[in-house]
């Protein structure tokens, strides 16, 4: 390769690494699948019907703290055995003042076969370092 081809090449990358948006590193995430949690403005939810339905909710905002962290997404997930049957995340939170109220909710179908295993439901919440900006 020529000498120009590779001062090009490398005023190419210089400049793709100046502007590639650097994404914020996610801090920790809490989880658990009890079919009430509330935190804040927090609120997830896991809700049967018919033996057969089941409806999962996150509600998050930017404003709801866990020690030097705020919540920055929420995600409801629902599994067969090791299938995912249905996954729904929220929008992001922007930063650590923004109070609107982001939701997601998905619902699904349980399996009828009863030798199946039991559907499983998990919320996870995302977090992130109180300095950091998401969008």
């Amino acid at each position: 390769m020529s000498k120009i081809r590779l001062y090009i090449l490398g005023i190419l990358i210089t400049i793709g690494m100046i502007f590639t948006p650097v994404l914020p590193a996610v801090a920790s995430t809490i989880s658990g699948n009890a079919n009430y949690y509330s935190k804040g403005s927090n609120i997830f939810t896991n809700t049967e019907s018919l033996q057969l339905f089941y409806t999962g909710t996150a509600q998050i905002t930017g404003t709801t703290w866990y020690g030097t962290e705020y919540t920055v997404k929420g995600n409801v997930k629902y599994t067969i055995g090791s299938n995912t049957i249905g996954t729904k995340t929220t929008a992001s939170a922007c930063n650590r003042n923004d109070g609107t109220k982001r939701t997601a909710s998905i619902k699904v179908t349980d399996s009828l076969n009863p030798f199946d295993p039991k559907t499983k439901y998990k919320y996870t919440i995302t977090l992130v370092d109180k300095n950091q900006v998401v969008c």
